[in-house]
């Protein structure tokens, strides 16, 4: 699992990371680990493969998994706080 890396500091004339394609890359990181333990998954059912690497495959797959489901309600919590507000 990547360390995720912290944003530099904006100077001015620079614009910060996009939100939008942040989120992206991080869900396509959790695609790739989920593509990891899959391939790990089949080459032990296949005979070959290392039992420790399957589970240390599939265990990051799951952590990646929950963090972004937990990012994803944070995200969905503060829309709708947002849109409870009155105008």
């Amino acid at each position: 699992m990547q360390q995720l890396e912290r944003p530099e500091p904006t100077t001015p004339g620079t614009r910060p990371p996009d939100f939008a394609s942040e989120i992206a890359g991080f869900i396509s990181q959790v695609e790739g680990q989920q593509r990891v333990a899959e391939q790990e998954s089949t080459k032990l059912a296949a005979g070959g493969g290392n039992v420790h690497e399957t589970a240390l495959a599939l265990e990051k797959a799951d952590i990646e998994m929950r963090l972004l489901m937990k990012g994803r309600n944070k995200i969905l919590e503060a829309y709708q706080e947002i849109a409870r507000m009155p105008v």
